[in-house]
């Protein structure tokens, strides 16, 4: 982990905040070890398919996250409920814009 690496993880664990990038075209989401904290889940960084990913995302949601993803051409700010791993669904703040 580099200088820049050891300074965002510390800036996201001490605001207990999470991060993940959404790679299109690779079809997958990289996480950040943080989020997957938040989530439950073992905090070690991890990409997975985005099917995957969006499956953890309460259905009522899941359209919402997914227009902003491809269609959103501003900043968007969203509450999503997210699947933890106790298999209870957890509100979260998914704020983010389009890169590229």
């Amino acid at each position: 982990m580099n200088d820049a690496e050891l300074r965002l993880a510390l800036v996201l664990e001490a605001s207990g905040k999470g991060l993940w990038e959404f790679l299109p075209a690779e079809g997958l989401v990289l996480q950040h070890p943080a989020f997957l904290a938040l989530l439950g889940l073992p905090p070690r960084a991890q990409s997975e398919p985005v099917d995957a990913f969006f499956a953890r995302i309460h259905e009522e949601e899941r359209r919402h996250l997914v227009n902003a993803l491809f269609e959103a051409t501003e900043p968007f700010e969203l509450r999503l409920r997210i699947r933890h791993a106790d298999s209870s669904w957890r509100w979260h703040r998914a704020r983010g814009r389009r890169v590229g």
